[in-house]
């Protein structure tokens, strides 16, 4: 075999595994159920939970958050939250901050059902955050609305429900993809005053998982900050349930309008899962053109 075929054969198997790892990075499905492609979690709970512990079912009796995974990968941002939450109308909330020009203070203004009772919260310094997901479960159904958060105030808009069967359920609701399996009985304590056994906690493989468009983030590059947490029906108190972990100690926040979110996790194109480290396919071209040139020169040089 001459150098220019095995150079040739290199190329088109640099291609080939291209376009397969492109195609492998674009599926993850929605349900629920984590996927090795999120690869390690981003932020394990740090806490027990003060909201109840989950002894089965529809997690009727219990909420809480035990991992947090993210991904950004093909054209959405995928979020995984580790845990459950109960079936009473308990929130589920992530803050993303994907551009400039979010809320330091939180401060919700009108629409459907707005969560105004979180309004006077303040976020790290750093953090401000210009998106917000909210979902609850109440009895079987699973509600979801989101914010856009600048400085002029909020845009609100209520994606719709997906009915659940036994806690689980999936769908596309207001053009995001959502998976919940709410059948979590494993990770935490209800102790609230100890701390969370995080390898327990970094076991839980079902909880809920978003994929959300990164054109209705209005993200174009970099990374993406994220807080999530547990709050309690309409949003009405804060749970310690919060990825990143509050301090040690932490428990049940009634005053809402005292809360410091004091921590995030972040999301880069290039970390959170090692099918992220695959060039794109625009990256992949220049090395094909290169590898191309380089075979030239070789059949030149054998000519």
């Amino acid at each position: 075999m001459t150098r220019f075929l095995k150079s040739a054969l290199l190329a088109s198997s640099i291609v080939t595994a291209a376009t397969l790892a492109t195609s492998v990075r674009a599926q993850i499905t929605v349900n629920g159920y984590l996927s090795s492609a999120f690869g390690s979690a981003l932020a394990t709970q740090t806490c027990n939970t003060s909201y109840g512990k989950s002894t089965g079912g529809d997690s009727v009796n219990g909420s809480e958050l035990d991992a947090a995974y993210g991904v950004i990968s093909g054209s959405d941002l995928y979020l995984f939250m580790a845990g459950n939450f109960q079936n009473n109308g308990n929130n589920v909330i992530a803050f993303i901050q994907a551009k400039s020009g979010g809320q330091s203070t939180l401060n919700i203004t009108g629409g459907w059902d707005p969560p105004s009772d979180l309004n006077g919260s303040t976020f790290f310094p750093g953090f401000a955050p210009t998106y917000m997901f909210d979902a609850d479960d109440y009895e079987g159904t699973l509600y979801s609305s989101t914010f856009g958060l600048s400085s002029s105030g909020s845009a609100n808009n209520y994606l719709g429900q997906i009915t659940l069967n036994n806690g689980i359920g999936s769908g596309t609701v207001g053009g995001l993809s959502i998976g919940l399996v709410n059948t979590n009985t494993a990770g935490l304590n209800p102790n609230a005053n100890s701390g969370a056994n995080q390898k327990a906690a970094a076991a839980v493989g079902v909880g809920l998982e978003l994929a959300i468009p990164l054109s209705t983030l209005g993200y174009t590059s970099g990374n993406i900050e994220v807080m999530e947490m547990i709050a309690g029906i309409g949003d009405s108190g804060i749970s310690n349930q919060a990825l990143p972990g509050q301090p040690y100690g932490t428990d049940y926040v009634p005053n809402i309008f005292s809360a410091n979110y004091n921590q995030y996790f972040t999301i880069s194109p290039t970390v959170g899962s090692a099918i992220e480290t695959v060039p794109e396919p625009s990256s992949m071209s220049l090395i094909v053109v290169g590898l191309l040139g380089a075979m030239g020169l070789i059949h030149r040089r054998n000519a």
